[in-house]
């Protein structure tokens, strides 16, 4: 039981996705961390190819509010190729689907890439769930907290996930048996402590 994925599994999983609209939307889920209900509104003018940015648009929010999230330089072209495409207008909605058929589509691509029915564990209520969008946004969270454990890189990234709170940004601390045996470890280090 999995409480987050790693990198190499959400990897599986958009290799796994049966179309390219498909891949591009995991791939966004992945490299952006929006919400499922952000990219479901994603219009061909929220995309600046220029500086590589995606402008998501936020639903909760009362008036006109939205943020600004740097896009992978390679997905941004990507993104852009599908809208040329497909010849879309600048307030049609890009991929023009529903939340339940993207949950549809990602458990259908984990499914194909070995991860079938309940594989992930809540690590708070403790409860078994599918692989949703949402664990994209969380894998890509916890990978940014890893490999970014610096005070700014987290406050970017609750500005990058729209978190009122930092403590809703903190929930995505991860530590395994080895983060823990490793700070110890360091504590007790010829030179600590005054030792």
């Amino acid at each position: 039981m999995k409480t987050y994925l790693k990198e190499r599994d959400v990897h599986k999983i958009i290799k796994a996705a049966g179309n390219a609209r498909d891949r591009l939307m995991m791939l966004l889920l992945w490299v952006t961390g929006v919400r499922v209900s952000e990219l479901i509104n994603i219009k061909p003018k929220d995309l600046d190819t220029q500086s590589k940015v995606l402008i998501v648009r936020r639903l909760k929010a009362q008036g006109e509010r939205y943020r600004q999230i740097p896009v992978r330089p390679d997905v941004c072209r990507e993104l852009d190729q599908y809208i040329q495409a497909l010849k879309l207008g600048p307030d049609t909605r890009v991929f023009g689907i529903q939340r339940w058929q993207i949950n549809r589509i990602i458990r259908g691509a984990a499914q194909l890439a070995g991860f079938a029915g309940k594989v992930m564990r809540h690590p708070e209520s403790n409860r078994d769930h599918y692989i949703s969008p949402h664990t994209f946004r969380s894998a890509l969270a916890v990978l940014w907290m890893q490999r970014n454990p610096d005070l700014i890189s987290q406050k970017a990234l609750q500005s990058m996930y729209g978190h009122q709170s930092f403590n809703t940004t903190a929930r995505y601390v991860k530590l395994g048996l080895e983060d823990v045996t490793g700070v110890y470890k360091d504590l007790w280090k010829p030179g600590k402590n005054g030792r």
